[in-house]
């Protein structure tokens, strides 16, 4: 028994496929290293320090990685590298056909070479401000009337060679009677 179909629906179920695999499917694209063994780990690079890529992926806590074990790297977002002479370059990492590390500087897609012991640091976190701020005050009553405020404010910020820092205070009182 064969039941009619209304016109139109019979692409229906292909639709809904291809949709379900649009939306469901896990994103092929991520960082990628491979290692001289062969092996190859896919997630996101997280920074570097002390000659170490850390590599984060979902399925594993960050891993971090010696430079000399990696073969081959490719990112798909742009990372930041400081280099030992302070320079930096930002763009996309990937492997060059003779197996040198390069970055592909954005926005002008040219391919820039390195070695992995230039590499100070990966993504490396900006610097911030640090401070304190204090207000305080006393009222006194009797035969003595005395009444104070003061507020201190401090800012601090360090960078790598060079540190700015900032205080103020200020005290105020007044005092009525004998």
């Amino acid at each position: 028994m064969t039941f009619p179909r209304m016109p139109g629906t019979k692409n229906i179920p292909a639709v809904l496929l291809i949709a379900w695999m649009v939306f469901y499917s896990v994103p092929a694209w991520a960082d990628t290293v491979e290692f001289d063994e062969g092996n190859i780990l896919r997630g996101k690079v997280a920074a570097s320090k002390k000659g170490k890529l850390t590599f984060s992926t979902d399925y594993a806590e960050k891993t971090e990685i010696p430079f000399e074990k990696i073969q081959k790297i490719e990112t798909d977002e742009p990372v930041t590298l400081k280099l030992t002479n302070d320079s930096i370059l930002t763009g996309k990492l990937t492997t060059l056909e003779d197996g040198r590390p390069a970055v592909i500087l954005e926005p002008m897609g040219e391919s820039v070479p390195f070695q992995w012991a230039q590499v100070k640091t990966i993504n490396e976190p900006p610097s911030h401000w640090t401070g304190h701020l204090a207000i305080g005050g006393t009222v006194q009553t009797g035969n003595v009337d005395r009444a104070s405020v003061s507020a201190a404010f401090d800012a601090r910020r360090n960078w790598q060679h060079d540190r700015f820092q900032f205080r103020f205070l200020h005290n105020y009182a007044e005092q009525d009677g004998t």
